[in-house]
């Protein structure tokens, strides 16, 4: 498989994502069941790169780019999941990041930014660039609409007071630091974030009705990957707070959680896990590591 191949494991089958292509496997076999084209060959005759995928109960949405266009996720497209109908498509103006994807409620949610590798790029060649708002976009899920768009701007006061020598520090990241969004189904809230700042968004309208700094957790803060569990979801310092109001909940996870490596945490139901040089395993309903 191509190296950057991204999957979703489902009970019926595992939708792999490999070149220009999702490939559904037999879980038990590694068969292939099904092959479902997703992207053409650009003018270049290039093949396209997967930047990540996301299924919904009927549609798989991929993010893809090509080599030329050195912007990996600057295009996007859904495939209906059970005849593999290709439903839609897009174009970003910058590029759909590999953490700015997220479905539910019959939508597809995506930010639309300038990326790390962009960024790089762009000061290689000696060009000047100054970090820039974001667009976020929610897309009918089948029919590929316009529903809403809203901007999330970079907050630059809070940049400086929080790294005030990113320009001698690797300016290139605050520039095109990451951007990331996720769907709370048990709430009905859309959760978007950079840096160290979250917002609660009403997923209808995309407006946000609260939003918080996280200037005070140090340099996780609430970056990507938040883990939703119900009413509540967990940020990568540990930190538990409530979806619909952003109230801090305890007990948190901050101990468990302050000897992270570059990695982030998962967790499920009934555990929470991470590693550092090693496999570090909290028990969430009694608390014992």
């Amino acid at each position: 498989m191509p190296p950057d191949s991204r999957l979703v494991a489902m009970p019926e089958a595992v939708y792999l994502a490999a070149g220009d292509r999702c490939l559904l496997l037999d879980p038990a076999t590694g068969t292939t069941l099904r092959e479902l084209p997703y992207a053409d060959k650009n003018a270049q005759a290039e093949a396209p790169a997967v930047s990540t995928i996301r299924l919904s109960e009927e549609v798989i949405v991929i993010t893809y780019g090509y080599p030329s266009e050195d912007a990996p996720g600057k295009h996007v497209a859904a495939l209906d999941r059970k005849s593999g109908q290709r439903l839609w498509e897009r174009t970003a103006q910058r590029v759909y990041g590999l953490q700015a994807v997220a479905l539910g409620g019959g939508r597809a949610y995506l930010s639309d930014s300038i990326s790390l590798q962009m960024v790089r790029n762009l000061m290689s060649k000696g060009k000047t660039i100054e970090p820039e708002d974001s667009t976020l976009v929610a897309l009918h899920l089948r029919q590929g609409t316009v529903l809403w768009t809203q901007k999330q701007p970079v907050n630059r006061e809070l940049l400086k007071k929080i790294w005030p020598d990113r320009e001698a520090r690797q300016k290139e990241f605050w520039l095109g630091a990451p951007e990331w969004l996720a769907y709370s189904e048990a709430c009905d809230v859309l959760l978007t974030g950079r840096i160290h700042e979250t917002y609660g968004r009403n997923p209808k309208t995309g407006e946000a009705f609260w939003h918080q700094t996280a200037e005070h957790h140090g340099w996780i803060g609430y970056s990507g990957s938040p883990i939703l569990r119900g009413p509540t979801f967990i940020v990568q310092d540990g930190g538990v707070f409530e979806v619909r109001t952003d109230a801090r909940v305890t007990p948190d996870f901050k101990a468990f959680m302050s000897y992270m490596g570059c990695t982030y945490a998962v967790a499920g139901e009934y555990v929470l896990t991470h590693r550092w040089p090693f496999a570090a395993v909290l028990d969430l309903t009694t608390g014992k590591q």
